[in-house]
């Protein structure tokens, strides 16, 4: 158990801690996966001890599945054995999570204890979000995450906190927020987080994290806590609108610039818009791949795409597989075909079903507030999935799973 209440804390921090470690750039990235190495530490030792008292459902079928048709879509496709364990554990890694801790035995004072943890990251993400907000130079370095050999950060003028983008900070602070939410009881804190939210929601570049936490906060409080809405929401269109350089709207990921024409135009020819476009293309391939898709064949994917080079989004013709992610489903289909996308859609519908039978039966306010957390998180990630690649973030990901886990965990049910 506190190797999990660590992975809270570390992939919080993970870019803060592993910039003052004194290695070449190189080994820096490969640092980055030390909290893969924890989640198989973890995975090991649960497995080790018996711990673990996996007991048979229709999720974790359907994942069985899903795994089995991802087998024969490598076996069919021409992508390589690494790239494809490599992609399925990113996607895997905290489901997997997700059925250890659902299935190990957590007391209420354990329960308590990682909300907590949540919430002195979250405290602190706000303090760093409020000291970057000052924009003083030594401070902003002094948080700012190392470059490494990507060299692609620094021109980034968003606020980050310790992470390397701004979407990644973004999605802390929505995740962070939802969760903790109904947690939070006194007024004048909801007030003051809640306006801390928005406002580096919004000044963290990110579109979607702006509106996921607007449509939280109507979603859950709108009809009880006019106050609290309208007090927040106040506050932070005048921070927003003396803060904000209204002739380069663009530069924070503009919530102005969705009601344009100009906008949507330029998604459709160069961006993300543009590569709902190959859809129909996928279904001009054979059966075979119709089915089961490509797998992870970056170059199959990539000649597949490059027949009709001229008429790709531009996001697509600089480099085809990492323009594809930015849109999940689309992936998805790609990589897995038909019976992968239908399958794996399956596995989270009904993950989402599970989350809105036990908030029928939650036995306390706190229990119905979490699983009601949970359960926009997770309607929200199938919305975004149109438009990026959240399931693969981190930061909004590992996150996610383990407090479902945790929000229908048995013990939920077991009166104190």
């Amino acid at each position: 158990m506190n190797l999990i209440y660590v992975l809270i804390v570390y992939i919080a921090f993970e870019e803060f801690f592993l910039k003052w470690f004194p290695v070449s750039d190189s080994i820096y990235e490969n640092l980055l996966v030390t909290s893969d190495v924890f989640l198989l530490v973890i995975f090991l030792l649960y497995a080790a001890s018996g711990a673990i008292n996996f007991k048979s459902s229709v999720s974790n079928f359907i994942l069985m599945i899903f795994i089995f048709i991802s087998v024969i879509s490598f076996l069919l496709g021409q992508a390589s054995l690494p790239a494809y364990f490599v992609k399925m554990w990113v996607l895997l890694r905290y489901i997997f999570l997700y059925f250890i801790v659902i299935n190990i035995n957590i007391n209420k004072t354990s329960l308590d204890r990682f909300y907590t943890i949540l919430f002195l990251c979250f405290a602190a993400h706000l303090f760093i979000g409020c000291l970057q907000f000052l924009d003083i130079s030594f401070i902003n370095v002094f948080f700012e995450a190392r470059e490494g050999a990507s060299k692609i950060i620094l021109t980034e003028d968003t606020i980050k906190g310790t992470f390397k983008f701004g979407v990644f900070y973004g999605f802390f602070i929505l995740v962070s927020f939802v969760l903790l939410s109904g947690r939070i009881k006194k007024t004048h804190w909801r007030v003051l987080i809640y306006l801390l939210a928005l406002m580096f929601g919004y000044f963290s570049g990110s579109r979607m994290v702006f509106l996921g936490l607007v449509g939280f906060i109507l979603f859950t409080h709108y009809r009880k806590n006019k106050l609290i809405i309208g007090t927040s929401a106040g506050l932070v269109c005048l921070v927003i609108y003396t803060s904000v350089d209204f002739t380069s709207i663009g530069d924070i990921g503009s919530m102005l610039g969705l009601f344009t024409l100009d906008f949507w135009m330029a998604s459709l020819s160069s961006g993300r818009l543009g590569i709902f476009n190959i859809v129909p293309m996928f279904f001009d391939s054979d059966l075979k791949t119709i089915l089961f898709g490509f797998s992870y064949d970056g170059a199959g994917i990539t000649s597949f795409l490059y027949r009709d080079y001229d008429n790709l989004s531009a996001i697509l013709q600089n480099n085809a597989i990492i323009g594809i992610e930015d849109v999940y489903w689309v992936s998805f289909l790609y990589y897995f075909g038909i019976f992968g996308i239908v399958i794996f859609g399956g596995f989270v519908v009904n993950v989402l079903f599970r989350m809105k039978r036990i908030a029928k039966i939650a036995s306390t306010w706190e229990h119905y507030s979490d699983i009601k957390a949970v359960t926009y998180l997770m309607f929200f990630a199938i919305l975004c999935a149109f438009v990026n690649q959240i399931f693969f973030i981190k930061t909004f990901s590992f996150y996610f799973w383990l407090f479902a886990a945790l929000a229908t965990h048995p013990v939920r049910f077991v009166k104190s």
